[in-house]
């Protein structure tokens, strides 16, 4: 047949002319390939309710495993392995074309805090302006104090208390759709990654609430600190969820947390990471990371719906293992 044509004249000694017909040939023979392929058989409602069931990391795993025996259906779980290397500043934004100045740091807040304030300033002033055209003189001379004093409390809270700031100011934002968005996709970006990685998902909660807490909306089982591919593994899936959000808005609102709670785990591990190797850590994790989520944006995208849509743990492992990928 095609297939064995092909494999044939590739061994053999080939003129410009006739490489140029096997490499149309081969590349025929490997559409209709994949055109003939058995389609992958999709879970059935027992094999959800069995990865629902699982309570421990080994039950997780284990009824994962079961299903790549066999009639695999779950060929997408533990599949993608990670390749270890030294990952330069350079090559992470020449590749992921993020800007690293701003994910990984407290600009964006401060962009908020300040836009907060200056919103706060002009609303004030107009209110003052109100005040003195409407209100009798007396009435108009304390009324400036009081709303003179609205700026000054904001100031002293944000200098003694900016987390409380944040949050307050945070909580406008929490409110529009497109910030409920955004929290999905970092969300679902983690799950994808954990779950091609191979690691266990214990469960995860959609909350605005979860936004400020590393991990906190997908939740992990423990990892083994002393085992340096668990802390690979970990790396990426801490990370995952800021480049996920990055590669479709300006910038990731949970990086920082994100990082803070990477560099908190490489600090922990034994032996613990020193500075340079964070930084190293975290170059290559964020690569990794997005490498994994670029090669299966249409899975992402399929989870983010499914998360958006009210799906559980058990029902998002069906969509990751349902959803065709092209040229996977």
């Amino acid at each position: 047949g095609m297939l064995g044509w092909c494999v044939c004249a590739a061994r053999g000694s080939l003129t410009s002319g006739s490489r140029g017909r096997t490499s149309a040939a081969c590349e025929r023979a490997r559409r209709v390939r994949m055109m003939c392929a058995p389609a992958q058989r999709a879970l059935t409602s027992a094999d959800v309710d069995n990865i629902r069931s699982a309570s421990s990391k080994a039950e997780f795993s284990a009824a994962l495993d079961a299903l790549q025996t066999g009639d695999p259906r779950a060929r997408r779980w533990a599949s993608y392995p990670l390749n270890v290397r030294s990952v330069s500043l350079g090559e992470l934004k020449m590749i992921t074309k993020i800007d690293f100045d701003t994910l990984f740091s407290p600009k964006g807040l401060i962009k908020d805090l300040r836009t907060a304030f200056i919103a706060v300033l002009v609303g004030c002033t107009a209110l003052s302006v109100l005040a003195a055209a409407l209100l009798p003189p007396q009435a108009a001379y304390f009324s400036s104090y009081l709303i003179g004093a609205i700026v000054l409390v904001y100031i002293g809270i944000g200098s003694a208390s900016p987390a409380l700031l944040q949050s307050f100011v945070s909580g406008f934002s929490r409110q529009n759709s497109d910030y409920k968005l955004r929290l999905i996709r970092h969300e679902a970006a983690h799950l994808l990654v954990a779950y091609l990685i191979g690691m266990p998902i214990a469960s995860f909660t959609l909350s605005a609430k979860n936004r400020n807490s590393a991990l906190n909306a997908v939740e992990l089982y423990e990892s083994d600190l002393t085992q340096r591919a668990e802390i690979d593994k970990i790396s990426v899936v801490s990370l995952a969820g800021a480049v996920g959000e990055a590669m479709v808005y300006e910038g990731a609102e949970g990086a920082q947390v994100d990082l803070d709670q990477l560099q908190n785990l490489l600090i922990r591990a034994k032996p613990p990471f020193k500075s340079k190797e964070i930084e190293a850590q975290t170059r290559w994790a964020t690569l990794q990371a997005f490498t994994i989520l670029r090669r299966y944006d249409k899975v992402l995208d399929a989870l983010v719906n499914a998360m958006a849509s009210g799906a559980d743990m058990a029902e998002c492992v069906s969509v990751i293992e349902a959803t065709p990928q092209p040229d996977e």
